[in-house]
């Protein structure tokens, strides 16, 4: 099961957090984000691949972004159209489309994205801290592998343990993780990454 903890800026303390079993890190290149990681690299531990999220952002300032931090997959956070992610899957970036989750037949549209590599369940909005009703992931009943996002928290591990799709690849961990806004704690992170998840 993938761990994407989101919203890594470097005010997370990177060294507690490569102690966990943490598998992927996101960056957000959205301005009015209060997680926003600024303009200057840094570096993450290598274990974590590195993720940038973006919001109706143009193909090829994305592009130049991740050549620049050397990104590992680009998350469509906005209204990117299917046509966008194929542009941007035909210049060699991997693909995370979020699918903005108001009732169960956005899950059952989210096959208009087939070119993209993950998919990713979200509460509209985002970093609210806000979940949507999970039992809608039920309408979800195609192929693509996806990660569930929104308002998950330390005390959501037993539940999520119980969850049984098979196209569930991981979970994207963000504001009920942190300090502050960007701050994650990794004494909060422990607390869940120690339960029992899905494989």
């Amino acid at each position: 099961m993938i761990i994407k903890v989101c919203g890594l800026t470097p005010r997370t303390p990177l060294d507690e957090l490569a102690t966990l079993p943490v598998h992927w890190g996101g960056l957000i290149f959205v301005e009015a984000s209060p997680r926003y990681v600024g303009t200057k690299p840094f570096a993450l531990p290598p274990s974590i691949k590195r993720v940038g999220v973006f919001r109706d952002m143009l193909p090829h300032q994305i592009q130049s972004i991740s050549r620049e931090w050397h990104l590992d997959y680009v998350q469509l956070h906005g209204h990117e159209t299917p046509s966008m992610v194929a542009e941007l899957k035909a210049c060699g970036c991997e693909i995370i489309k979020t699918i903005h989750v108001q009732g169960p037949r956005d899950l059952e549209r989210a096959d208009r994205y087939e070119d993209a590599d993950y998919l990713l369940f979200d509460r509209i909005g985002g970093g609210t801290g806000k979940k949507f009703d999970w039992e809608w992931l039920s309408s979800y009943t195609y192929d693509k592998p996806f990660l569930l996002a929104g308002g998950i928290g330390p005390d959501d591990a037993a539940a999520l343990a119980e969850m049984d799709y098979p196209a569930l690849a991981g979970f994207d961990l963000n504001s009920c993780f942190e300090r502050a806004p960007g701050e994650k704690d990794p004494a909060l992170l422990y607390e869940f990454l120690h339960h029992e998840l899905p494989r």
